[in-house]
């Protein structure tokens, strides 16, 4: 097979999956370096979106490990592909949390001590030196790219347990692999509970406005081409104090947020219709509205905000939200089991259990993933 001619070669290649594209690599140094060629690799990923045009392709951090995921949001069924190969060949390293950016991972370490850029498409990782003395790095570290020269960037921030104080901001530009402080102050503060996501190359949270912080709720924007974080911008609907928030991205054009009203269980799903990092504006109805008391019944945890992630599918009218629950089913037992739910805008749900979890407070984190050509 090795043998192969190149172009009846990358014909077959071309159509294996790419969770498999690993062992085609270890098959022969031929293979590796044809794999590894840019044009082969825009043929692959166009074979692999034909394949899989009803599928959602999902990086999921679970357990300490990062798996890819296929959901299929016709038939509601959820298939676990591969468990991603160590970030280096030498040992293997728990990862707490996965910042997706254009197809390009940052990873944050179980002991929240290292950071490290991913592209498992090709394989390829970067270790950044962080400069800061902190020890939480899940809850400060972001990724974007600069549009005006594709450059990316990582940031970092500290802030104190305070509305007012914010100590410190630093980017790191992986072209000229160094860090700079920059001299730049949000106007509110960030949830950490919110998490973040990417859109475009800028990072998006919710935050609260100065200094009552948890009075009214706001979306805040950090971009990277300008180096500065935006002006408060407006949310679609009520927030109160107790509320979990989640942010996510659909279709990497706009942003979807979701509300879970924890003192009713609802949960409501809005979606922008125009997304800059001056402006915002969101659709006047609804994407979706559920009472969640059901699903609370049969066990389900949404931890805290920050442990809970979800997408949707505007097309097919799912979201997809990943947690946690009991297998009693019993609101008063801590959550032992990793599931993740594809909930319909009529109401209807389907529950895929992803199995039992030996870490009580570490929750599934998942997001849609498109493989990416750039190189590290």
């Amino acid at each position: 097979m090795s043998n192969l001619p190149k172009d009846l070669a990358e014909e077959v290649l071309s159509r294996v999956p790419v969770k498999s594209i690993r062992k085609v690599r270890f098959t022969s140094k031929k293979w590796n370096t044809l794999s590894k060629d840019k044009f082969f690799a825009m043929k692959h990923l166009g074979e692999e979106r034909l394949a899989t045009a009803n599928k959602f392709m999902v990086v999921m951090m679970m357990d300490f490990e990062v798996y890819l995921m296929n959901i299929n949001l016709q038939d509601k069924v959820m298939e676990r592909e591969a468990k991603l190969i160590s970030l280096v060949d030498s040992y293997e390293v728990d990862i707490a949390k996965v910042f997706h950016c254009d197809g390009l991972l940052l990873c944050i370490t179980k002991d929240h001590t290292k950071l490290v850029v991913w592209n498992p498409y090709w394989g390829q990782t970067r270790w950044i030196e962080p400069t800061h003395n902190s020890h939480r790095l899940d809850f400060h570290s972001y990724a974007g790219y600069d549009k005006a020269c594709r450059s990316y960037k990582i940031l970092r921030f500290i802030d104190l347990n305070s509305p007012t104080l914010f100590v410190e901001v630093k980017i790191y530009d992986l072209n000229s692999d160094s860090w700079r402080i920059l001299d730049v102050v949000p106007d509110g503060k960030i949830f950490r509970q919110s998490g973040g996501v990417s859109l475009n190359g800028n990072t998006y949270w919710f935050a609260g406005g100065k200094p009552s912080v948890y009075e009214k709720a706001f979306l805040m924007c950090f971009d990277f081409t300008s180096e500065k974080f935006g002006p408060l911008l407006p949310i679609p609907s009520e927030w109160y104090f107790n509320d979990i928030v989640l942010i996510s991205t659909v279709r990497e054009e706009q942003l979807a947020i979701a509300y879970l009203h924890r003192d009713s269980f609802m949960l409501e799903i809005w979606i922008t219709t125009k997304i800059e990092p001056n402006a915002v504006s969101w659709s006047n109805n609804v994407f979706l509205s559920l009472d969640m008391t059901p699903l609370v019944d049969l066990g389900f945890r949404p931890g805290d905000g920050s442990d809970v992630s979800f997408f949707i599918d505007e097309e097919k009218k799912v979201a997809v939200l990943f947690g946690k629950d009991t297998r009693e089913g019993n609101r008063d037992i801590n959550p032992t089991r990793n599931v993740v739910y594809v909930i319909g805008v009529d109401g209807s749900f389907t529950k895929s259990n992803l199995g039992e979890s030996p870490y009580q407070s570490c929750y599934p984190l998942g997001c849609s993933y498109v493989p990416s050509l750039v190189q590290l």
